[in-house]
């Protein structure tokens, strides 16, 4: 009966506070009382580990970009749930139970899984229009909560050419696309705004495209 009027309590406490912090160090304080319960043993390692993912991918606690380590555990080390414990008491600050969180992140013990069919961001590399137009570098199409835009990268170059622009296509032969205007500059970071309503699989091909003439200088294929 306790553990079920405790789950109950817990279950309240996630579903009535949705506050986001853009704080990666600031937790709200009655998430410690969750942490509470997992180091007393009233909750399991399951449940707390659930209860974490829900927290985070609500952002409710924010965590860093976090890399992935090869090596997978399904194991909770020891030293998590001390600096749990420490953390409720107070010895340690929100930041270094952060980085127990990122932990257990890197070794696939929290999964974080996106919302399917939304990357982060697409990439692709250019190659050359023919042995003449020539164009190289990197594209990449950034997924934000705000914009989505397509940045040539700092390594992009291309022939100085006339009337030159930038296109999403559905191939490397424009006979379907999108015109995201005249080109910046013929190296170097610059970025285009998207329309949020492209379909990125149809319209995954990055083109510099020569209006006057109809040609090609370069194009890249935009892949997760």
């Amino acid at each position: 009966m306790k553990v079920i009027v405790v789950l109950s309590m817990i279950l309240i406490l996630f579903l009535g506070t949705f506050t986001t912090f853009s704080n990666a160090q600031e937790i709200p304080s009655w998430v410690k009382n969750n942490a509470e319960y997992w180091v007393d043993g009233t909750i399991d390692d399951t449940t707390f580990v659930n209860a974490l993912q829900f927290l985070i991918k609500e952002q409710i606690i924010i965590i860093p970009e976090t890399e992935i380590s090869e090596k997978q555990s399904n194991q909770i080390p020891q030293w998590v749930k001390n600096n749990a414990d420490f953390w409720v008491q107070n010895a340690i600050t929100d930041l270094e139970f952060i980085n127990s969180m990122q932990y257990l992140i890197a070794n696939g013990i929290i999964i974080i899984e996106l919302e399917a069919g939304i990357p982060v961001s697409l990439s692709g590399n250019f190659i050359d229009g023919d042995f003449f137009h020539k164009t190289s570098g990197s594209a990449t199409l950034e997924f934000s909560d705000e914009k989505i835009r397509l940045h040539l990268d700092e390594d992009f170059k291309t022939l100085n050419g006339p009337d030159l622009y930038v296109y999403l296509a559905t191939d490397k032969n424009a006979k379907d696309f999108v015109d995201l205007g005249m080109i910046q500059r013929f190296s170097g970071m610059q970025s285009y705004e998207i329309p949020d309503e492209l379909d990125f699989e149809k319209y995954n091909e990055v083109l510099i495209w020569c209006k006057a003439f109809g040609v090609l200088f370069g194009n890249a294929q935009l892949q997760p």
